[in-house]
């Protein structure tokens, strides 16, 4: 797990890096003038934020997944989904907050994921697991 933690953190790290060094770069691809840039550098930095959590919430999941009980992974999905919907809902809706804030939601999601896919893992719990 460790050492494909790395290589994938690692790469995330890569492409974090490049994205927030020249986000008018990698913004300005889409021609929608400089009002889209300046709107959408926060939410580019609270995305690749999200992308490193993503590249360790995802290697804990497989970890989940490759332990056969899948349905931890449904719980954990399920949860997840619940929370991030309602997360959504609350803060863009009711709350009408910024769209950063709504963006927000993908640090939440792959929190959600990671928590029960690493406790599981550390837990031992899938050693006792009969398919």
């Amino acid at each position: 797990i460790y050492r494909i933690l790395k290589w994938s953190v690692g790469f995330a790290l890569c492409v974090f890096v490049i994205l927030n060094i020249s986000p008018r770069f990698f913004l300005g691809i889409y021609g929608q003038g400089e009002d889209f840039i300046v709107a959408a550098i926060p939410v580019m930095r609270i995305v690749s934020v999200a992308m490193i959590m993503m590249s360790v919430a995802v290697v804990w999941v497989n970890a989940v997944t490759g332990t056969g009980n899948s349905k931890m992974n449904l719980y954990t999905e399920a949860a997840t989904i619940v929370f991030y919907i309602l997360y959504v809902y609350i803060v863009l809706e009711k709350l009408n907050l910024p769209i950063t804030w709504g963006w927000g939601s993908e640090w939440l999601y792959w929190s959600i994921m990671l928590i029960p896919s690493y406790w599981y893992i550390h837990s031992n719990r899938w050693k006792n697991l009969k398919i």
